[in-house]
Order: structure tokens, then sequence, then C-alpha cells
């Protein structure tokens, strides 16, 4: 009689939490074709975003050509840490350069 109770916990313990936490879920086409419709990617819209929003507005913080060249002179070391960029644990640096050609 215990064991039938027990095992009649946790029954309705694992359909609870499959109830909760369901293993799949059922979703009809037409949303399923909708997200994917709103999830493109355009390639010219961000572009264009990236360009005015957030590269334009960063000319300002770019180093002087003439002013990394004399640093990179000096100490290349510092001058990698003072402007250079790294991306990852690599040793490649790129810099952010601003001048007139």
């Amino acid at each position: 009689m215990k064991r039938s109770g027990i095992y009649f916990l946790i029954t309705l313990l694992v359909a609870g939490i499959c109830w909760r936490f369901p293993l799949f879920r059922v979703v009809p086409l037409a949303e399923v074709n909708a997200a994917k419709v709103a999830a493109e990617f355009d390639a010219h819209d961000f572009a264009s975003d990236f360009w005015e929003k957030q590269l334009v507005p960063s000319f300002p913080q770019a180093t002087a050509v003439q002013e990394l060249l004399t640093a990179l002179e000096k100490d290349p070391e510092g001058a990698r840490l003072t402007f250079g960029r790294s991306l990852g644990i690599g040793r490649v640096y790129y810099f952010f350069l601003r001048g007139e050609g």
C-alpha cells in the first residue's frame, strides 16, 4: 500500500515537471514562417546602419597616423598596448587611424 502511494507521488511529480517544462512544443507553421521572414538579414541596411551610427561618430577617436608611427618607432609594444586592439589571444593588432592621402 505504501509503495503504491510512493509510486503515485513520483508519477505525479514527473508529470508536473513534464507539464511545466515540456520536452517539445508544437508551433503552427505560419508562425515559424513569419519569424523567419522577420529575421532575414539585410546586408545593405546593416552596412549603412554600421557606417552612419557607429563608424562615423567614432572618427574623432581615431589615432593620427604620424602619432602612431612615432610611438611605434620609440616603443612598439607600448604603442600596441596604447593604440592597438586585439581580437582573442593572438598577437595580431588592429589600429584605428586617421590621416590624409
